[in-house]
């Protein structure tokens, strides 16, 4: 697959889940996944920072100290339920999952497969996916 298929597909998968009837209404949980997947397709998504999440997506001043106001904890924490429970009803047969892992601010992709079983996929130069049955 090539890295604009896989881009494409990461982004088509954005778009339906910010699209979705959980996420319609909650315009500051779509501009943070937006953010964490834009930076995942980039390509430098393991440089996120809380205080970066916190002045550039949620809107906090520049003086925003991460050790005494919550907020981007709170989102994400918020963020991830709300994929949960997408990906539990409406998205639950989506060939691409958005997921949020927990201790870290990033976003990672799993491609379903065969089975209900799940593969992590990431960058398509960073993670070799199995070459399909031919």
């Amino acid at each position: 697959m090539t890295d604009r298929t896989w881009r494409e597909r990461v982004e088509g998968q954005l778009a339906e889940v910010c699209a979705a009837e959980g996420f319609r209404q909650s315009s500051r949980h779509q501009r943070l996944l937006r953010y964490l997947v834009g930076r995942l397709v980039e390509g430098n998504h393991d440089s996120v920072k809380e205080y970066e999440l916190g002045v550039e997506v949620l809107g906090r001043p520049v003086d925003y100290d991460p050790r005494t106001d919550p907020i981007v904890r709170v989102e994400m924490r918020q963020l991830r339920l709300r994929l949960a429970a997408h990906y539990g009803q409406e998205g639950r047969t989506a060939p691409l999952k958005i997921d949020l892992p927990k201790g870290r601010y990033l976003a990672t992709v799993i491609e379903a497969v065969a089975f209900g079983a799940a593969l992590p996929a990431s960058a398509p130069e960073e993670t070799p996916r199995p070459a399909a049955p031919g």
